[in-house]
């Protein structure tokens, strides 16, 4: 199970461990989007110091319908024990999680300032 709380802004944050080339393994606080469809977004910044692999680069439309340029780059997530090779998007802003990172997970919150965070597997046929 991965655990996170709700902030004062009421943003549900987690915290997610980033196996790098340049750093090591690092922790990163991100965000929990459920309008976001892909895996994860770091700033570029980031993606910079931790030396992230550049794997190519996608139109990508958002939230408010305009369409930018995202590029994407190869990072290993430590996630429930395993290591996990997922794209990351580099994007203005702090880390988000998207919906393709919770897939087949369950995601339960406390919505108010201080509240859990929970995410964990799903449970079949429920």
């Amino acid at each position: 199970m991965i655990e996170g709380e709700v902030s004062d802004r009421l943003q549900a944050v987690i915290e997610l461990k980033l196996r790098t080339p340049r750093s090591g393994v690092v922790v990163v606080p991100a965000i929990v989007d459920t309008g976001f469809n892909g895996f994860l977004t770091l700033p570029s910044s980031q993606i910079w110091r931790y030396g992230l692999i550049e794997i190519g680069s996608y139109r990508v439309e958002l939230g408010d319908g305009s369409i930018i340029n995202s590029t994407v780059y190869d990072a290993i997530l430590l996630w429930r024990d395993a290591e996990r090779l997922i794209p990351i998007e580099s994007a203005d802003g702090p880390s988000i999680v998207g919906m393709r990172l919770l897939e087949g997970f369950d995601l339960w919150m406390q919505i108010r300032g201080g509240g859990r965070v929970l995410i964990r597997p799903s449970i079949a046929g429920v």
